[in-house]
């Protein structure tokens, strides 16, 4: 069962960190707590004061399971801190970044799972190494209940050739039969991996409302998804990336509810999101309509409800 087993402890418990109350933050930390660790969560000032005050829920929809559970939440990181987990939003990276003082970073290994273009940006403000990683998964939060809205959510991590140090220290981090941890030096496949299911996923939801695999059923919205995937495997390809086409779909039907909060709840959230996927798909540049209609056409669609 999802949350009445017995939990399995680990034998080394760690000091971590989480920078960013998201979904996924939330998540990790909760699966982190429960394996032993001593988890601290970081985010600004007004909303750790508010966290602090509730439950959290975590709400498992294919299951029909909930559990409260409460964390520490904090806007600074303590200097003991061995392990940092860097899981923001998108839209709140650079903000978030700003908590963190890099003097206290000396000792501590740091875990990315918030790409962010120009793809060095972290390392830089931190002055300090980051291992980049990707939670692959569907997740979301509403104010303080986090749903899993998909069976299989795993870790793909990027790790340098020939380094063991890295992947012994990950390795241990999380309980498997919670999260599985995968490796692999081939950072580039691992980022294309997680950004073209979560792209397509968000510029269609947002243009159109509905849950993806809902709008998949329609022959006229999958015959543009499929030309936009299209348009995503030529930008991969040109990295030397070879996606496979019935692995994201897979990943797309597998989300069975609406993800992404309703366009006209919060238009400045959606703009600032629409803003980071379209510099992660372009490198920083704007997209070209005439080789990457598709994508184009839908960012100007979401730009026009904006």
């Amino acid at each position: 069962m999802f949350f009445n087993k017995q939990e399995t402890k680990t034998a080394n418990p760690q000091y971590i960190c989480i920078l960013g109350a998201s979904a996924t933050g939330l998540y990790l930390a909760h699966i982190l707590q429960l394996f032993g660790h001593n988890v601290s969560i970081i985010c600004s000032p007004t909303e750790a004061d508010e966290m602090n005050a509730t439950d959290i829920i975590i709400k498992n929809s294919h299951k029909l399971q909930n559990q409260r559970c409460n964390f520490k939440f904090c806007h600074e990181i303590p200097p003991h801190t061995q392990i940092l987990i860097i899981a923001s939003d998108i839209t709140s990276i650079r903000r978030d970044l700003l908590l963190i003082n890099p003097q206290n970073l000396i000792k501590t290994f740091i875990l990315n799972l918030t790409p962010v273009f120009p793809f060095g940006f972290t390392s830089e403000i931190l002055h300090h190494s980051v291992i980049n990683g990707y939670f692959n998964g569907w997740i979301t939060r509403h104010k303080n209940t986090v749903s899993l809205l998909s069976d299989n959510h795993y870790l793909d991590i990027s790790v340098s050739p020939n380094e063991d140090t890295e992947t012994k220290q990950l390795l241990t981090l999380f309980p498997q039969e919670r999260i599985d941890t995968k490796f692999s030096t081939n950072s580039s496949e691992n980022f294309w991996k997680w950004l073209v299911p979560n792209a397509l996923a968000f510029l269609f939801e947002t243009v159109y409302d509905k849950p993806v695999s809902t709008l998949m059923k329609s022959a006229h919205i999958k015959q543009s998804a499929d030309s936009c995937l299209k348009e995503f495997m030529n930008l991969a390809s040109q990295n030397n990336i070879t996606l496979n086409k019935n692995t994201v779909l897979n990943t797309i039907y597998s989300l069975n509810e609406h993800l992404y909060t309703d366009i006209n709840e919060r238009k400045d959230l959606s703009r600032l999101h629409l803003e980071k996927i379209i510099s992660l798909i372009f490198s920083g540049s704007s997209p070209d309509y005439r080789r990457h209609p598709c994508i184009y056409n839908l960012a100007q669609q979401i730009i026009k409800k904006l």
